[in-house]
This record gives structure tokens, sequence and C-alpha cells, in this order.
């Protein structure tokens, strides 16, 4: 702390010798109480004197001594006529500028016990002068409010010119100013330095600062403004890296990220996989959870992931047996000239053999036998063709086939000169499977005959559904799985 210059002359003398009695006695009083809070020694504590007083006045009768004064020489005169002496030395020991103001007070009650009103004025205008806003108790003398409401609106306060002077007139004297440097543009504490103050800033969210990688920053004070807050780290998106980026509190809590260390552009095709990295004190996992390339195995699966399954597998040979059944329309001309078509609509009976050689058709043979309602007597009908698969089977097995072949139709098992006509056979349908080795499949087919065994050409015209239910064991040359 700085003080006066060694053998300075005290301030009031200071004070006097440069305001040159300009200022009235309040206006001299604060200016007296502004230097010595800025440059004197630290305010004593005279609570211990103004108990005393306190208790003087209590004894003296309190406010019922300015009704009646006190005889001279009496014991309440004694306590009155002793307050002035008490409470001035906690004046002169240099009390807080609060204990001084009630030191004035005490004394101004005093005087007003005593008679003495023009020294009961001065003490009111200098008590004033400390605390402007000072109300009297209601334990005080009624005249003393009424001295003060009179007082009030009369006495002088210190202005910012008077404030100026007086702290112009302590430098000039080399008494020392020390008043706070606020951010004005104006050098406060007269140190040579204008404003040169900096504060801390935030501007993140409330709580975050100086948790984690967070941190306040420093905002300076130029020509009586100040600047933008610099220096200061915010919350980031949390990263990998050990540190608490977001400023919660917690280090790279929940980073997870994707991963898939096989060729590129082959995550998510076929068998492969993405995986996840976790990280955990700054470092991020091993990828978990990946599938990746591999060697192309007969299962039905795209194991390198190329787009192709069973690539490298060899064909498959393999059977398949069901039963099933069919709605057909067939439409017949007969064998003898100028007589009328037949037809009939009906359900038929299916048996079904097929042999897979080939990794895109299969080889098949299926017996029907029904008996139509209508004209149309029973017909038996075996056809044998080729079943070509149509693009890519779905992920639960479904696959689209077209069926071409070729057979020979029985009619009339039961009736007389039974006819028997070949036909060619076109048709398409879809495997569904439906448990483990069953599969459901339909054909919708259409049988054209192209006249057999007859002397006269004759046709047979049919459109059926089939339905059936089929039982499928497959054999591999290399290897063993179903296709």
């Amino acid at each position: 702390m700085r003080g006066q210059p060694a053998g300075s002359p005290p301030l009031d003398e200071l004070l006097e010798a440069c305001l040159e009695d300009r200022l009235a006695a309040c206006p001299r009083l604060q200016l007296a109480e502004l230097l010595r809070q800025r440059c004197g020694p630290p305010a004593v504590d005279c609570s211990r004197q103004l108990e005393e007083a306190r208790r003087l006045y209590r004894r003296a009768g309190g406010a019922r001594t300015a009704a009646e004064p006190p005889d001279v020489g009496s014991p309440a005169w004694r306590h009155l006529d002793r307050i002035p002496e008490v409470a001035g030395r906690c004046l002169a020991m240099g009390a807080r500028a609060d204990q001084q103001a009630e030191a004035y007070a005490r004394i101004a009650a005093a005087y007003f016990g005593l008679a003495r009103l023009d020294a009961a004025w001065e003490a009111v205008n200098l008590l004033l002068c400390l605390e402007p806003d000072y109300r009297p108790a209601p334990t005080e003398p009624p005249a003393l409010t009424d001295m003060v409401a009179e007082l009030r609106g009369s006495h002088r306060r210190l202005s910012p010119a008077d404030r100026s002077l007086a702290l112009a007139c302590a430098r000039r004297f080399g008494a020392c100013c020390r008043e706070e440097e606020v951010c004005d543009g104006r050098d406060n504490d007269c140190d040579g330095v204008v404003d040169g103050l900096s504060r801390s800033c935030y501007d993140g969210p409330a709580g975050t600062a100086d948790v984690g990688t967070c941190q306040q920053g420093a905002s300076l004070c130029s020509g009586g403004e100040w600047g933008g807050c610099e220096g200061q780290m915010l919350p980031a998106a949390e990263t990998c890296d050990g540190l608490d980026n977001d400023c919660d509190g917690a280090v790279d809590e929940e980073l997870v990220t994707g991963c898939f260390d096989g060729p590129r552009g082959r995550a998510g095709v076929g068998a492969c996989r993405a995986g996840t990295r976790l990280c955990s004190d700054g470092r991020w996992s091993g990828c978990s959870g990946q599938i990746l390339p591999a060697a192309e195995t007969c299962d039905g699966l795209d194991n390198d992931c190329d787009g192709a399954t069973d690539e490298a597998c060899p064909p498959p040979v393999g059977w398949e047996a069901g039963l099933g059944m069919g709605l057909a329309h067939v439409r017949v001309d007969p064998d003898r000239p100028g007589a009328a078509s037949a037809s009939g609509s009906g359900p038929l009976l299916a048996v079904r053999l097929a042999l897979a050689f080939h990794r895109r058709a299969g080889w098949f043979a299926d017996l029907q036998v029904g008996e139509p309602r209508g004209e149309i007597p029973a017909i038996l009908a075996l056809r044998t063709g080729y079943e070509i698969w149509l693009g890519r089977a779905t992920a639960a097995g479904g696959r689209w086939f077209a069926a071409i072949g070729s057979g020979m139709a029985r009619q009339g098992l039961s009736g007389a000169r039974p006819a028997s006509r070949a036909f060619a056979s076109l048709g398409l349908g879809r495997y569904h499977p439906a448990a483990d080795g069953l599969r459901l499949r339909w054909e919708l087919r259409h049988d054209r005959s192209f006249g057999f065994g007859q002397s006269t050409p004759t046709d047979l015209d049919a459109v059926r559904l089939d339905l059936s239910l089929s039982w499928r064991v497959d054999r591999w040359f290399a290897g063993a799985g179903p296709r």
C-alpha cells in the first residue's frame, strides 16, 4: 500500500494550501475523508468509544433531556457533557466513515441535551456531510429530527469538480491517491497508465468454464471501452483424444464410429458387413463385428463380396420330387373331319421329378392325370423339359424361372379309341422356400399340340396353373451344400 512521501505535511494542510479556502467546511471534510481512505492508514474500529457514548446518553435520559435541560452539575448534565469528549476520541483515532457519522450524531444529541444549539447545528452539518441520508432514531430528541430535515436541503455536498480538484492537489503535493482504476479513459490510480485493465471473460454455456479443455479468456480495456474476449476456449465436439472437448466433465464418452478393414466398396455387399470402433483412453479400439471378404464357398452366399454368388463352385447335381395339384382348361379338336371342338376345365393331379445339372438350368419331368369337366374325357399328360433360372435368388431363397418342354398327352383313358397328341409347353413360375428342404412351386403354363398318331392332324390347347410342394436334396461334385 502506498502512502504519503516521508516528511510530507498532513493531508488537511495540503488541502488548505491547495484549495485556499475555496471550499466550505462540509466539502473539505468530505475531501479529507476521501484522501484519508485513498492514501492514509486503514480506518480504525472505535466501537468501544461509541458504546461508551451510547451508555452515557442512556444514563442522561436520552430524548427526555432535550425537553427540559438538566441542571448544571446534575448526573444527567455530567453524562451529557462527557459524550463530546468520548465521541471526539473516536474521530481523533481516524475511525471508519460510518462510525464517524455516528460519533457526530452522539455529539449533536448531547449538545441538544445541554442546550448548546450552535454546536449541535455544526455537528449535524458535519454528520450530513459524511452520511447525507441519515435519519435520527425515535429515541433521539425531536428537535434533532427537525434540524436534520432543515439542514439536508441546504448543506453542500462534494461535487465531481471538487473531487477532481482534491485529487489534483494530492498529486501536486506528493500525496498518493490510490483511486481504483476503472475503464473510463482516465488514469484513476495516478500511475501514469490510462486504463490498462483486463478482466476474465467467457462466452460459453454456464458451468463449462475451466472444465475440460474450456478456459476463460481475457478482455482488455482500451480508450474507455472493453474489448472482445481473447484466448478463451469454448466447448467443441467430442473427439477421441483423451480430453473433455465438450466440457461436460466426461472424457471421450459414447464415441463410436463405423469401420471396415476390407477393400473399398465391399462393405454391405454380399456377406461383408461393417463393424464399429469404440474410443477408450484417447484411442480407437480395433474394428469389432466386421465381416471381411473370404474365399468363395458353395453356400449360396457371396463370400468374397464381389456381387456374384458361388461363381467358383462346380455345377450341382441334385434331384427333387414333388406332389401337387393343377387347374387346367383344355380344348381339343376332334379327329373326325367336320366335327365340333370340345373343351373342359378341372383339377389335375401332378407328380413331379426334377434333376438339376447346371447352375442356371435343370431337367424336369412331370406327370399329370385328371378328367376336366365338360366334353373332355380323362387326360394323362407326360411332360419333360428344362427350367431356366431368371435373375438371382432373393435373401429368403425365392427365385423366378422359365420352363420350356414338350410331352405327350393321352386322351380317353376309359373310353374307346384313345388319342395321343404331342405338345410343346412354355411356362413361367416361381419357387418359394417353405421349410428345410421343402419348396412351394407354382407355374402358369401353356401346352399346344402339333398332331401325332392320327391320320388327320388334331389340336390340343391347354392352359394350366400348377401348384406343388417338393422336397429337394442337392449333391455336389466338390463340397456339399444346398444351391
